[in-house]
């Protein structure tokens, strides 16, 4: 199944927001709608949820399947389960910032 148009461009915004949940560090209008609006849906999730996502988008150079099953292993989560809460935050945010 190939991934929506918008999926890579989300993966961006939460890995940047991620590695940088307390510095601001766009540098335009665009990249302020991004950063706020990832850090609303992100905040607005459990702890638990909130931990994952940091230690999946946080993995260096790792690409999010990689961390993925890292993760799978490490916290014996189901990787469907791992990527179904990516997809369903991904839809938020890629509707928050108008892209579907």
């Amino acid at each position: 199944m190939a991934k929506p148009f918008y999926a890579e461009y989300v993966n961006h915004m939460l890995r940047h927001y991620l590695r940088h949940p307390n510095e601001l560090t766009g540098k335009n209008e665009i990249e302020f709608k991004n950063w706020t609006i990832t850090k609303e849906i992100v905040l607005s999730k459990t702890q638990e949820e909130q931990a994952l996502l940091t230690d999946i988008y946080s993995r260096g150079t790792l690409s999010v399947y990689e961390s993925v099953k890292e993760v799978e292993k490490e916290r014996e989560i189901p990787a469907n389960d791992i990527f179904a809460l990516i997809n369903r935050i991904a839809q938020e945010i890629a509707k928050a910032r108008e892209l579907i």
